[in-house]
């Protein structure tokens, strides 16, 4: 290699350059550095200067001012040349021996080559020339004022050796430059040692808790790389700080691909784009669907289907049921996203999709900022991408979302023939708003009110004929009514009353549309059934799969990434989904999936394996085998229970429990208990049936007893009443019931007990005066009967009665019995399936189903489809129009306010903005009469579907229902519910922007709504 001294290269104003070849570059031999770098221009837009200051540069560049020197790594005179010219110029190009006060800061660096070819080319600046206002900071941090120095280098070096290879640039400072003082303190930059230390750890998993632990325990053992024992010399921080976190995150994010100097709307579009130089493959591969933010009426859109979730949607939702639901919060933008979800063969969610759209300008808040348009948009797109698999697109038969119409009619956009169900969990939780929002107090009538309403809302969801959710309706309401005529207009009680009324109001006006309560109700879930080929347990009832999974993303997944709890950008959540999320989650199904084999197969090996198998699928599948499934136990024992006791103690306490008859025969005492929520209006209210028998045995027809077996409540009821006539002096003989399970049955085992089963037969036995009722030895006393006995009773009932007074008389003015609520009723026959997870996605042959053809499954599913349309249709009406009930008299208010005053020139935009929206409402209004005027001659009644076929709204016209009663004059009519106020803030002038809205700091509240 040829031995030189460094030599300035020559440059031509007209652009033209002479490039000096080095001996070996001419004999085409690999070299550190090629004539062609060393031709380079100096990058200066990289530096941050002023207009003037730019100018000045290019002049000295065009008079050709900028000298430049190159050197030979091997020849050792020139890097002690290089090394003497960067002292002398203050330069130190190795980071790690940087002094406090040193001027010169890096403003670009990049590497090319590999190996020790590898040269790293860096532009430095003088601190006294960055210009803090050019690069848009709002307080300069420089340790230095700004003077307007021109001087800046570029240094071209090995990445290995560190051996110089080029430097050029301008080296002349101005006067005030080298007269200027630290005006700041200087920063002390983060040893990079630290910083590698806590880069591993992140990409461990590591929390920031972690990670500062971790960093003061190596530098009290002075364990960290380059650390120096006496740190007083040391021109490096070794502790970190909170100021380092964000370095820290940003180092982290741009190692796993996140540039975050770039706005986060520019990387996911460059990311998608082809011709961009960071073109992301597999990102791309990932998205079906892009849309930018380019202008104020649009959505920024970016859906996400990764290969395995493409798959996933096709085994677990075709022809099956698929889930949808919202969330927002995830990121710092105001950007919303829908998930749609199957459930897999183990009834897990599995995730098929992510629908990712901003919400639009000016929107205030978040979860609201959609409608049914851009979902219909998405899904079609998400549709659009799964293809067709041998001729058949892609195509669920039921869905299930919450109360939404907007998810709804999206779903029925794309799908025609899907049939739609409410989510349950969703439903109560709009009951239960209205309810609470209607019937407001605090006493024992409110709360026993609320208590029937919340019985009768169960009642409704388990109907299957529609005669039979309108006959539930009508009886309440004949309840209501006579509950109200029997109190005075003035009773504080009437309040409660009429809030029930308007409460099943509700339910007329709005869920009891034919078509719509077919959404909601047993009915809709066993024609689901029909059309899935399962059974009725195997359709889904709730969104839980979904909301559970919107859990575990943003309190596991997103949350690991945060830093201090803020949430991250949209392209970093985006980026986390496509390749930590998602396949983390297939990745872990298919190893699960792996690992099921391998102890199957060794499983199947043994004897009995096949057994095992089967037990270990079913415990999978929360369903008990039949040979781990215990029975209830048929025996009663008594098992502390502060709860029940409790609630046994108002049964009697409010007088629910009948007085007891003694069975001879039987030598048992019968009870009949009310349930706590019946009234004295009621014409069939709830009761059970108590037998407790002298031997300690005991039974009751409450479904609480036959599902779980112990002591219910009424049991301990008829305890506790017995206990009182004794204690009151009546000689009733003590009953113990067992303790436990085992004792029970240990008592039981070898003989049959009294209290079999609830007996239906008359009376008792009762004790003269000073004889008490002994209890028998054998059971061959049952024979033992005649007109002793029958004195004996009736003395006993005697004294019962005088003793216990009515115990079946209620006062008409306290409505309904009981002056507290029994929270731990059961009601039987009618489970309340809100908490039902049990549903397998496997199709069960039902009966019939093999001879029916292929075109009435086709008739059905398109049958069905028309009836969720029409629900749809009647749900959206129902809503509008309750809520123009509400704010319709507000609007008119708001009309006459503004009959005399007069707009400002600043207040014509927001007018313009609120005429356009009520012209939007006030337009499709007069298309829904005009059509309806249009259609009156040819509609006919429906006697099973139609609005007029409900129980009408008393305070509209109560007798004109074949069922309800008519109020006393006296009574008021229900009040319509109250209006729903939300303050928004004044509408501001609206920027066209690229990037997404910003978001605020919002938490996910309970949703209070009643739609």
């Amino acid at each position: 290699m040829s031995r030189r001294r460094p030599q300035k290269s020559q440059k031509l104003s007209a652009g033209l350059q002479f490039r000096h070849v080095s001996v070996n570059e001419a004999a085409r031999e690999k070299g550190a550095l090629t004539s062609r770098r060393k031709a380079s221009e100096i990058y200066i837009d990289k530096l941050w200067l002023t207009a003037d200051q730019r100018r000045s540069i290019e002049e000295l560049y065009t008079a050709n001012e900028i000298p430049s020197w190159d050197y030979c790594a091997e020849v050792d005179e020139d890097q002690v040349a290089a090394a003497a010219r960067l002292a002398g110029e203050g330069l130190e190009v190795d980071r790690m021996a940087k002094s406090l006060g040193n001027r010169w800061s890096v403003r670009w660096s990049r590497n090319s080559g590999q190996g020790f070819q590898e040269t790293c080319r860096q532009l430095y600046q003088c601190d006294c020339g960055y210009d803090d206002k050019a690069r848009q900071t709002a307080v300069r941090k420089n340790p230095v004022a700004f003077t307007g120095c021109l001087a800046h280098a570029e240094v071209f070096f090995q990445v290995k050796t560190g051996k110089i290879l080029l430097l050029r640039g301008y080296f002349v400072h101005n006067q005030p430059c080298k007269d200027a003082f630290m005006t700041r303190i200087p920063p002390m930059p983060l040893h990079p040692a630290v910083f590698t230390e806590a880069l591993k750890q992140l990409r461990s998993g590591a929390q920031l808790t972690d990670i500062q632990n971790t960093n003061r325990t190596m530098f009290k053992s002075g364990s960290y790389t380059g650390q120096p024992r006496d740190l007083r010399k040391s021109p490096y921080r070794w502790l970190l700080q909170r100021s380092d976190t964000r370095s820290l995150y940003r180092q982290f994010n741009r190692l796993r691909g996140v540039n975050m100097t770039t706005p986060a709307y520019i990387n996911i579009h460059e990311w998608l784009d082809i011709k961009s130089p960071v073109y992301n493959k597999a990102f791309a591969s990932a998205v079906f669907h892009y849309s930018a933010w380019a202008a104020e009426n649009e959505h920024f859109e970016v859906c996400v289907a990764t290969k395995d979730m493409k798959a996933a949607a096709w085994k677990y939702s075709h022809e099956s049921q698929l889930l949808l639901d919202g969330t927002f919060g995830l990121c710092d933008s105001k950007v919303l996203l829908f998930i749609l979800m199957g459930v897999d063969e183990k009834q897990r969610g599995v995730p098929l999709a992510f629908l990712m759209f901003s919400a639009p300008s000016g929107n205030q808040q978040t979860s609201s900022g959609y409608n049914t348009a851009i979902l219909t948009k998405l899904l079609s797109q998400w549709k659009t991408s799964l293809g067709t698999r041998n001729g058949q697109a892609f195509a669920p038969h039921v869905a299930i979302t919450d109360t939404d119409p907007k998810e709804r009619g999206a779903l029925l956009h794309v799908f025609p023939d899907i049939w739609l169900l409410i989510c349950k969990f969703h439903l109560r939780q709009a009951w239960r708003n209205h309810r609470s929002r209607v019937i407001k107090g605090t006493t024992a009538t409110h709360i026993d009110i609320r208590s029937h309403m919340q019985q009768l809302e169960v009642a409704l969801l388990g109907s299957t004929e529609y005669s039979q959710a309108t006959a539930l309706i009508a009886g309440e309401r004949d309840v209501l009514t006579a509950v109200a005529s029997a109190l005075d207009s003035g009773a504080p009680k009437q309040g409660a009353i009429t809030g029930a009324l308007a409460h099943l109001d509700y339910f007329a006006s709005y869920w009891l549309a034919g078509n719509l309560w077919q959404s909601w109700s047993e009915h809709g879930r066993r024609t689901a059934a029909t059309l899935l080929g399962c059974q009725v347990e195997g359709v889904i009832p709730t969104t839980n799969h979904l909301e559970s999974f919107n859990g575990v993303l943003k309190n596991k997944h997103v949350h690991h990434w945060q830093r201090g709890g803020r949430r991250i950008r949209v392209d970093v959540l985006l980026h986390l989904f496509v390749f930590t999320v998602l396949p983390s989650i297939f990745e872990g199904r298919a190893l699960e999936k792996k690992e099921d084999e391998r102890v199957e197969a060794q499983l199947r090996c043994l004897p009995g394996g096949e057994l095992l198998v089967k037990k270990r699928r079913a415990r999978a599948l929360k369903v008990p085998h039949p040979a781990q499934t215990q029975p209830v136990c048929p025996y009663a024992f008594l098992a502390l229970d502060a709860a029940r006791d409790n609630a046994a103690a108002h049964l009697v306490e409010n007088k629910q429990i009948s007085i007891p008859v003694f069975h001879e025969h039987s030598h048992t005492f019968a009870f009949d208990c009310f349930s706590s929520s019946a009234t004295v209006f009621d014409i069939l209210p709830i009761s059970y049936t108590i037998a407790v028998g002298l031997d300690g045995s005991a039974t009751c027809s409450c479904p609480d007893f036959r599902e779980r077996g112990g002591a219910c409540k009424h049991i301990r009821a008829a305890l506790q009443q017995l206990a009182s006539l004794r204690e009151s002096g009546l000689k009733v003989p003590p009953i113990s019931l067992p303790q436990t399970r085992e004792e029970a049955c240990a008592r039981f085992q070898t003989r049959v007990p009294f209290a079999a089963a609830p007996s239906t037969s008359v009376w008792p036995p009762s004790s003269e005066s000073g004889e008490t009722i002994s209890e028998p030895a054998e059971a061959s006393s049952d024979a033992q009967a005649g007109s002793e006995h029958q004195t004996r009773v009736a003395q006993v009932v005697e004294d019962i009665i005088r003793e216990s007074g009515d115990m079946f008389v209620g006062s008409a003015e306290e409505g309904f019995l009981g002056d507290e609520l029994d929270t731990h009723e059961e009601t039987p026959d009618i489970p309340d399936s809100d908490t039902d997870a049990g549903f397998s996605t496997a199709p069960e042959s039902s009966p019939g189903s093999d001879t029916e053809s292929e075109s009435s499954s086709e008739d059905r599913r398109q049958a069905g489809a028309g009836v969720a349309r029409a629900g749809l249709n009647q749900q959206v009406v129902a809503r509008v129009l309750r809520d123009l009930e509400v704010d319709g008299p507000r609007l008119r208010q708001m009309g006459e306010y503004l009959a005399e005053a007069q707009l400002e020139p600043e207040d014509v935009r927001r007018t313009q903005v609120a005429k356009d929206n009520i012209d939007v409402l006030s337009k499709q209004l007069s298309r829904l009469l005009r059509e309806a005027a249009d259609d009156e001659p040819a509609r006919e009644p429906d006697s099973t579907t139609a609005p007029g076929s409900l129980p009408l709204p008393l305070h509209h016209a109560a007798a004109s229902h074949s069922h309800a009663s008519t109020l006393p004059s006296h009574i008021p009519p229900p009040p319509p519910p109250p209006s729903q106020r939300r303050k928004r803030k004044a509408s501001s002038e609206l920027q066209p922007l690229l990037p997404p809205s910003p978001e605020k700091s919002q938490k996910r509240k309970e949703s209070y709504g009643i739609h």
